[in-house]
């Protein structure tokens, strides 16, 4: 079994290729910026290129469902799900939390965990998961992901957006752990490789705040 896998959440294309029992086959991260929806399709024929397969011998297709950039995320699902209907392959979509989540539990690293996504704005996606619980998932301002580690002395931080929170309070710098960005898309191929059966529904993406948007004036 092959499973792509791909994260567009932000400004870069990141692809990563897991087989049947979710081991590691390849990966692969490029900063795109608004080349994204031009670059997603020629990358990911290199990167099957380079693993030697096409894409008629993939068997199942994952996404990152966010949260993310609107545009980011709107790119990948739309080009996961036209790649799985022409392939007529299923395709599983896993949030960035859920997949934080696994790839820590590779990692056999302990939680609790308070994990902030970037979202360009003041505000943080936070995602917030006890004992191995899922993730509870909201906005919040870098002042109140402080309180939540003053509040929690075992609370553990991980997240893209970590760094952002750290250089504002680096007196939380000894919580932190990293996660490399492959690393969430390898475990959205290996959620979907252990999964039992394909998904009922196309996969949504997760949107923590509404898209910003300019309605034209009227005349």
């Amino acid at each position: 079994m092959r499973i792509l896998a791909f994260d567009t959440s932000d400004s870069f294309c990141t692809l990563a290729l897991a087989g049947a029992e979710g081991e590691i086959l390849r990966a692969r991260s490029e900063e795109t910026g608004r080349t994204q929806a031009a670059r997603l399709a020629p990358l990911t024929r290199e990167f099957l290129a380079e693993a030697g397969l096409e894409a008629a011998g993939l068997d199942r297709l994952a996404v990152c469902t966010g949260p993310g950039s609107f545009t980011g995320l709107r790119i990948g699902l739309s080009f996961a799900r036209g790649l799985a209907q022409a392939l007529k392959k299923p395709l599983f979509g896993f949030d960035h939390f859920v997949c934080t989540l696994h790839a820590l539990e590779q990692r056999n690293e302990k939680g609790p965990w308070l994990i902030l996504r970037e979202s360009l704005r003041e505000e943080l996606f936070g995602g917030l998961a006890f004992s191995g619980s899922a993730a509870k998932r909201r906005l919040l301002k870098p002042e109140e992901a402080r309180l939540l580690l003053q509040a929690h002395p075992g609370l553990r931080l991980t997240g893209n957006a970590a760094p952002v929170f750290l250089a504002q309070y680096p007196e939380c710098a000894e919580r932190h752990v990293a996660l490399a960005r492959a690393e969430l898309p390898l475990a959205a191929s290996r959620l979907a490789a252990a999964a039992e059966k394909p998904p009922a529904t196309p996969p949504e993406p997760l949107y923590l705040r509404e898209a910003d948007v300019t309605f034209p004036r009227s005349a």
